[in-house]
Protein backbone atom coordinates (compact mmCIF):
# COMPACT_ATOMS: atom_id res chain seq x y z
CA UNK A 1 0.00 0.00 0.00
CA UNK A 2 1.24 3.49 -1.10
CA UNK A 3 1.93 6.36 1.37
CA UNK A 4 -0.72 8.50 -0.30
CA UNK A 5 -3.17 5.24 -0.03
CA UNK A 6 -2.50 4.91 4.08
CA UNK A 7 -2.87 8.95 4.55
CA UNK A 8 -6.06 8.56 3.15
CA UNK A 9 -7.56 5.84 5.07
CA UNK A 10 -6.40 7.09 8.45
CA UNK A 11 -8.31 10.32 7.59
CA UNK A 12 -11.35 7.76 6.65
CA UNK A 13 -10.81 6.23 10.22
CA UNK A 14 -10.90 9.44 11.88
CA UNK A 15 -13.89 10.98 10.07
CA UNK A 16 -15.60 7.36 11.11
CA UNK A 17 -14.71 8.14 14.76
CA UNK A 18 -15.68 11.07 14.71
CA UNK A 19 -19.20 10.99 13.48
CA UNK A 20 -19.88 8.33 16.05
CA UNK A 21 -19.62 10.74 18.81
CA UNK A 22 -22.56 12.81 17.35
CA UNK A 23 -24.58 9.70 16.08
CA UNK A 24 -27.78 9.45 18.21
CA UNK A 25 -29.20 5.56 19.04
CA UNK A 26 -32.57 5.22 17.39
CA UNK A 27 -35.37 5.53 20.48
CA UNK A 28 -38.67 4.30 20.47
CA UNK A 29 -41.30 7.02 21.48
CA UNK A 30 -43.85 5.21 24.52
CA UNK A 31 -46.34 7.91 23.17
CA UNK A 32 -48.74 9.04 20.59
CA UNK A 33 -49.04 11.62 18.69
CA UNK A 34 -46.49 13.31 20.70
CA UNK A 35 -45.92 16.26 17.51
CA UNK A 36 -49.51 16.87 17.47
CA UNK A 37 -50.03 16.21 13.79
CA UNK A 38 -52.94 14.26 14.24
CA UNK A 39 -55.52 16.92 15.01
CA UNK A 40 -59.04 18.70 13.52
CA UNK A 41 -57.47 21.80 12.52
CA UNK A 42 -55.59 24.75 14.20
CA UNK A 43 -58.30 26.18 17.43
CA UNK A 44 -59.22 25.35 20.53
CA UNK A 45 -59.51 21.70 22.02
CA UNK A 46 -63.33 21.45 23.08
CA UNK A 47 -64.50 23.98 21.09
CA UNK A 48 -64.02 24.13 17.75
CA UNK A 49 -60.63 21.57 17.36
CA UNK A 50 -59.49 18.08 18.78
CA UNK A 51 -56.43 16.71 19.37
CA UNK A 52 -56.02 12.25 18.99
CA UNK A 53 -54.67 10.86 21.82
CA UNK A 54 -54.44 13.60 24.19
CA UNK A 55 -56.97 14.91 26.72
CA UNK A 56 -57.36 18.77 28.08
CA UNK A 57 -58.80 19.15 31.33
CA UNK A 58 -62.69 20.17 31.34
CA UNK A 59 -62.68 24.03 30.19
CA UNK A 60 -58.87 24.40 29.93
CA UNK A 61 -57.97 27.42 27.45
CA UNK A 62 -55.66 24.69 25.28
CA UNK A 63 -55.31 25.64 21.56
CA UNK A 64 -53.78 23.93 18.60
CA UNK A 65 -51.74 26.51 16.26
CA UNK A 66 -49.02 26.39 13.74
CA UNK A 67 -46.14 28.54 12.15
CA UNK A 68 -49.10 31.15 10.83
CA UNK A 69 -50.59 31.66 14.02
CA UNK A 70 -48.98 35.21 13.71
CA UNK A 71 -50.80 35.82 9.76
CA UNK A 72 -54.00 34.07 10.11
CA UNK A 73 -54.13 32.98 13.79
CA UNK A 74 -56.42 30.05 15.19
CA UNK A 75 -60.18 30.34 16.13
CA UNK A 76 -61.46 29.91 19.56
CA UNK A 77 -64.45 30.72 21.71
CA UNK A 78 -63.34 34.41 21.92
CA UNK A 79 -62.95 34.84 18.47
CA UNK A 80 -59.51 34.51 16.41
CA UNK A 81 -56.35 34.71 18.18
CA UNK A 82 -53.08 35.56 17.00
CA UNK A 83 -49.64 34.96 18.33
CA UNK A 84 -47.37 38.69 17.95
CA UNK A 85 -44.89 38.20 15.07
CA UNK A 86 -43.41 39.60 11.55
CA UNK A 87 -46.82 38.18 10.27
CA UNK A 88 -48.71 41.08 12.18
CA UNK A 89 -46.04 43.57 12.06
CA UNK A 90 -43.88 42.77 15.38
CA UNK A 91 -40.41 41.87 14.54
CA UNK A 92 -39.82 39.39 17.41
CA UNK A 93 -38.26 36.71 15.83
CA UNK A 94 -41.62 34.79 16.28
CA UNK A 95 -41.53 31.06 13.94
CA UNK A 96 -43.06 27.71 13.90
CA UNK A 97 -42.09 24.86 16.11
CA UNK A 98 -38.68 23.17 14.57
CA UNK A 99 -40.71 20.26 15.03
CA UNK A 100 -42.84 21.52 11.98
CA UNK A 101 -46.22 21.53 11.50
CA UNK A 102 -48.72 21.64 14.70
CA UNK A 103 -48.06 22.76 18.09
CA UNK A 104 -49.75 23.33 21.22
CA UNK A 105 -50.72 26.44 22.56
CA UNK A 106 -51.79 26.75 26.48
CA UNK A 107 -52.53 30.37 28.36
CA UNK A 108 -51.52 29.67 31.80
CA UNK A 109 -53.11 32.92 32.83
CA UNK A 110 -56.66 32.11 32.09
CA UNK A 111 -58.53 29.01 32.30
CA UNK A 112 -55.27 27.01 32.79
CA UNK A 113 -55.59 23.13 32.94
CA UNK A 114 -53.76 20.19 32.15
CA UNK A 115 -52.97 18.34 28.86
CA UNK A 116 -52.07 14.12 29.14
CA UNK A 117 -51.86 11.12 28.51
CA UNK A 118 -51.64 7.62 30.03
CA UNK A 119 -48.21 5.64 29.04
CA UNK A 120 -48.43 2.03 29.29
CA UNK A 121 -45.82 -0.65 29.04
CA UNK A 122 -43.52 1.02 31.66
CA UNK A 123 -41.27 -0.56 33.98
CA UNK A 124 -41.41 0.19 37.55
CA UNK A 125 -38.21 1.39 38.67
CA UNK A 126 -36.54 1.92 35.34
CA UNK A 127 -35.18 5.40 34.76
CA UNK A 128 -37.07 7.34 31.23
CA UNK A 129 -36.50 10.37 29.13
CA UNK A 130 -39.04 13.10 28.61
CA UNK A 131 -37.40 15.26 25.70
CA UNK A 132 -39.65 17.93 24.12
CA UNK A 133 -39.38 21.39 22.62
CA UNK A 134 -40.98 24.84 24.43
CA UNK A 135 -41.25 28.34 23.56
CA UNK A 136 -42.66 31.60 25.24
CA UNK A 137 -44.90 34.10 23.00
CA UNK A 138 -47.78 36.39 23.50
CA UNK A 139 -51.04 36.36 21.56
CA UNK A 140 -54.05 38.70 20.95
CA UNK A 141 -57.64 38.79 19.80
CA UNK A 142 -57.59 42.51 18.78
CA UNK A 143 -54.42 43.82 18.89
CA UNK A 144 -54.31 44.09 22.97
CA UNK A 145 -52.21 43.42 25.72
CA UNK A 146 -51.37 43.22 29.29
CA UNK A 147 -47.95 44.31 29.50
CA UNK A 148 -45.28 41.67 30.17
CA UNK A 149 -45.62 37.97 31.08
CA UNK A 150 -44.41 34.69 32.38
CA UNK A 151 -44.90 31.45 30.91
CA UNK A 152 -43.19 27.80 31.19
CA UNK A 153 -44.43 24.00 31.74
CA UNK A 154 -45.17 21.87 34.95
CA UNK A 155 -44.32 18.16 33.67
CA UNK A 156 -45.81 15.45 36.25
CA UNK A 157 -45.59 11.47 35.28
CA UNK A 158 -47.26 9.60 38.26
CA UNK A 159 -46.51 11.15 41.60
CA UNK A 160 -43.00 12.86 39.96
CA UNK A 161 -43.34 16.77 39.11
CA UNK A 162 -40.88 18.95 37.35
CA UNK A 163 -40.85 22.29 35.69
CA UNK A 164 -39.58 24.07 33.27
CA UNK A 165 -37.46 27.80 34.12
CA UNK A 166 -40.11 30.16 34.17
CA UNK A 167 -39.09 33.54 32.66
CA UNK A 168 -40.88 36.94 32.11
CA UNK A 169 -41.05 37.75 28.03
CA UNK A 170 -41.61 41.54 27.34
CA UNK A 171 -44.84 43.38 25.67
CA UNK A 172 -45.09 41.98 22.61
CA UNK A 173 -42.54 39.10 23.12
CA UNK A 174 -41.36 35.92 21.63
CA UNK A 175 -38.65 33.49 23.23
CA UNK A 176 -37.31 31.26 21.21
CA UNK A 177 -37.94 27.06 21.00
CA UNK A 178 -35.57 25.27 23.05
CA UNK A 179 -35.58 21.37 24.02
CA UNK A 180 -36.30 20.40 27.47
CA UNK A 181 -35.22 16.89 29.09
CA UNK A 182 -36.54 15.63 32.27
CA UNK A 183 -35.87 11.95 33.29
CA UNK A 184 -38.42 10.44 35.68
CA UNK A 185 -38.36 6.79 37.76
CA UNK A 186 -41.71 4.79 36.72
CA UNK A 187 -43.37 3.30 39.72
CA UNK A 188 -46.05 1.43 37.93
CA UNK A 189 -46.52 0.50 34.11
CA UNK A 190 -48.68 2.05 33.52
CA UNK A 191 -48.87 6.42 34.35
CA UNK A 192 -50.60 9.70 33.53
CA UNK A 193 -48.35 11.97 31.04
CA UNK A 194 -49.28 15.76 32.21
CA UNK A 195 -48.64 19.50 30.50
CA UNK A 196 -49.71 22.36 32.71
CA UNK A 197 -48.97 25.59 31.48
CA UNK A 198 -47.61 27.69 34.18
CA UNK A 199 -46.99 31.53 34.73
CA UNK A 200 -49.19 34.87 34.47
CA UNK A 201 -50.65 36.94 32.27
CA UNK A 202 -53.70 36.84 30.37
CA UNK A 203 -51.93 37.02 27.38
CA UNK A 204 -49.13 34.58 27.66
CA UNK A 205 -48.93 31.54 25.62
CA UNK A 206 -46.46 28.33 26.02
CA UNK A 207 -46.03 26.33 23.25
CA UNK A 208 -44.94 22.79 22.77
CA UNK A 209 -43.98 20.31 20.27
CA UNK A 210 -41.90 17.15 19.36
CA UNK A 211 -43.11 15.56 22.95
CA UNK A 212 -40.91 11.81 22.87
CA UNK A 213 -40.99 9.80 25.81
CA UNK A 214 -38.76 6.90 25.78
CA UNK A 215 -36.50 4.39 28.23
CA UNK A 216 -33.48 6.16 29.42
CA UNK A 217 -29.61 5.29 27.96
CA UNK A 218 -26.77 6.74 29.39
CA UNK A 219 -24.42 8.45 26.23
CA UNK A 220 -22.20 5.59 24.75
CA UNK A 221 -18.42 6.33 25.60
CA UNK A 222 -16.92 7.34 22.49
CA UNK A 223 -13.20 8.92 22.67
CA UNK A 224 -12.41 12.61 22.47
CA UNK A 225 -11.73 14.79 19.29
CA UNK A 226 -8.29 14.88 20.03
CA UNK A 227 -7.61 11.63 20.67
CA UNK A 228 -9.54 10.28 17.71
CA UNK A 229 -7.09 12.62 15.67
CA UNK A 230 -4.29 11.12 17.60
CA UNK A 231 -5.32 7.63 16.43
CA UNK A 232 -5.09 8.19 13.18
CA UNK A 233 -1.89 10.45 12.72
CA UNK A 234 -0.59 7.17 14.65
CA UNK A 235 -2.08 4.95 12.28
CA UNK A 236 -0.49 7.08 9.54
CA UNK A 237 2.80 7.22 11.03
CA UNK A 238 2.79 3.41 11.65
CA UNK A 239 1.80 3.19 7.92
CA UNK A 240 4.17 5.06 6.51
CA UNK A 241 7.22 3.77 8.95
CA UNK A 242 5.82 0.28 7.31
CA UNK A 243 6.04 1.11 3.72
CA UNK A 244 9.62 2.63 4.26
CA UNK A 245 11.00 -0.29 5.95
CA UNK A 246 9.82 -2.60 3.30
CA UNK A 247 10.91 0.06 0.95
CA UNK A 248 14.48 0.05 2.48
CA UNK A 249 14.27 -4.18 2.55
CA UNK A 250 13.74 -4.20 -0.80
CA UNK A 251 16.57 -2.06 -1.57
CA UNK A 252 18.76 -4.07 -0.23
CA UNK A 253 17.68 -7.51 -1.06
CA UNK A 254 18.50 -6.28 -4.58
CA UNK A 255 21.74 -5.05 -4.04
CA UNK A 256 23.02 -8.40 -2.45
CA UNK A 257 21.24 -10.24 -5.50
CA UNK A 258 23.54 -7.77 -8.04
Amino acid sequence: MSVKSLRKAALAAVAMLASMQCAQAGVTNLLTNGSFENNGGVGEIGNNTTLADWSAASGAFINIANGNADISGFPTSYGTMYLYGPGNGVSNGFTGSPDGGSFVASDPGFNPGALSQTVSGLTAGTDYTLSFQWAQAEAYVSQSHLGSTTSGWQVTLGSDTQSTAVSTLPSWGFADWTTENFTFTATSSSEMLSFLAIGSGATAMALLDGVVLSEYSPPAAVPEPGTMVMAGLLSLGGGIVAVRRGRAKSKNDATLVA
